[in-house]
């Protein structure tokens, strides 16, 4: 039986690589298709594939993955695969879709405008956020003593206020916006008509530095690796016209950097260093929760219900201080790992499970289509624009950033987390406008 299904998840992997490569080729560049349809292949081919594989030891090490992966029939195991390939297909149709109904065409790329708008992004972003992190960590008693809190307030047993006050507890929302400055300013940097750039790096170093504090504090190792590698990218395109296949291999390569940011993460809260080792059962284990959500979803929705869309209302309210509501990855959290859920850590749910609580398979349907024409109009733009620099830039930031939506699709982490991906959006498609 798992021979069987080990086939078919791999084989849906080839497939929608195969897809991947051709759009990458028509595009010519890399962009939201490639974010999502990467996602999938690695999220719920390739991590599945490698799962089954190992199952009996990464079984051993984790004996949850037993009860909630091993046990599974073969209609459990199948059942999503094949709602992901009719999702992908649907996700296709929506993305040639928006690339039709494109009006680019009576369009033109205004360098003006992109500064315009990139400028305003940069500033309100590096104002509101700076100084909102600015105060928060100053609560904390400065930077030293935030970053030894760092893994405990991150915790969802932790409430901020019993550190700082209610109020400042609050401004950790707005404090995220300081991650969105330093990509605004990064284009307006690469701007050729950009005048004085001189202040321009001081304030994208500013803010660069900023960012990072926050992702140390408040998101951690992967946000702040995939923060990083936007900027990174940029010039590593200079040495290699294609350097994908690089960065793969590097990432696979690289993946005990992870247990070094653990470390260094402990570091910061304890003093001590811990030395660690290399264990490829740990690193896929750290991936495989997509892949235990999807063949776990019907029973979850069997136990807890349908959500009906409730929590795209919610996480807009909740963005009210002093206003919660029940979260979607909650009851997903409670199935794991039971009423103390809190104790252990949460469960996100991926995009394919967040769609399927809300609507079922209506509702995964409705997710693809969505994303399909979104990255439709936002990936028509970037390959619009002018070669260069910032146009490599753009691409790959979005790529980046909306891969990350695929294991963490609640709609309330896209609200509260998302700046970058929405800023930069927003950036994109005011870049252009109409000819005269």
């Amino acid at each position: 039986m798992n021979i069987l299904i080990i086939v078919i998840y791999f084989l849906s992997g080839i497939y929608i690589g195969i897809s991947l490569i051709k759009r990458n080729k028509k595009n010519n560049i890399v962009g939201c298709y490639s974010g999502i349809t990467f996602g999938i292949i690695l999220y719920y081919c390739f991590i599945p594939t490698i799962s089954l594989i190992f199952i009996k030891k990464i079984s051993v090490q984790y004996p949850d993955i037993e009860q909630f992966i091993g046990s599974k029939n073969v209609l459990e195991m199948i059942f999503p695969i094949i709602l992901i390939l009719m999702g992908f297909f649907l996700y296709n149709c929506a993305y040639n879709q928006a690339n039709k109904r494109s009006t680019l065409n009576n369009s033109e790329y205004n360098s003006g405008k992109i500064r315009k708008i990139s400028s305003m992004v940069g500033f309100f972003s590096l104002i509101i956020g700076g100084i909102s992190l600015v105060i928060f960590i100053r609560a904390f008693g400065g930077v030293k003593q935030a970053f030894s809190y760092a893994e405990t307030v991150r915790s969802f047993n932790t409430n901020l206020s019993d550190y700082v006050q209610g109020n400042i507890a609050i401004l950790i929302i707005p404090a995220r916006l300081v991650t969105v400055s330093p990509f605004a300013f990064f284009i307006l940097l690469n701007e050729k008509e950009t005048k004085n750039k001189v202040i321009y790096r001081i304030f994208f170093a500013v803010s660069l530095v900023l960012a990072i504090i926050y992702f140390i504090f408040n998101a951690g190792r992967a946000p702040l690796l995939c923060f990083l590698l936007s900027f990174a990218l940029v010039y590593i395109y200079k040495v290699k016209k294609k350097p994908w296949k690089f960065i793969v291999v590097l990432a696979i390569v690289s993946l005990p950097i992870l247990d070094v940011l653990d470390s260094f993460s402990l570091y910061l809260q304890s003093g001590n260093w811990r030395t660690s080792s290399s264990n490829y059962i740990n690193y896929i284990y750290q991936f495989i929760h997509p892949f235990k959500n999807i063949v776990n979803m019907v029973n979850i929705v069997d136990i807890y219900g349908m959500r009906y869309g409730k929590d795209f209302v919610t996480a807009i309210l909740g963005m009210i201080p002093g206003i919660n509501f029940p979260t979607s990855y909650e009851n997903t959290s409670i199935f794991f790992n039971g009423k103390d859920w809190r104790m252990v850590g949460g469960t996100p749910n991926d995009l394919v499970t967040f769609g399927y609580i809300e609507f079922g398979i209506v509702g995964v349907f409705l997710i693809f289509i969505i994303l399909g024409y979104f990255s439709g109009v936002i990936d028509k733009i970037i390959k619009n624009m002018p070669d260069g620099d910032i146009k490599n830039f753009i691409s790959t930031t979005m790529m980046i950033q909306i891969l990350t939506i695929i294991p963490n699709a609640d709609f309330i982490s896209i609200v509260r987390g998302g700046f970058i991906l929405i800023f930069i959006s927003i950036i994109i498609l005011n870049s252009y406008k109409r000819r005269k």
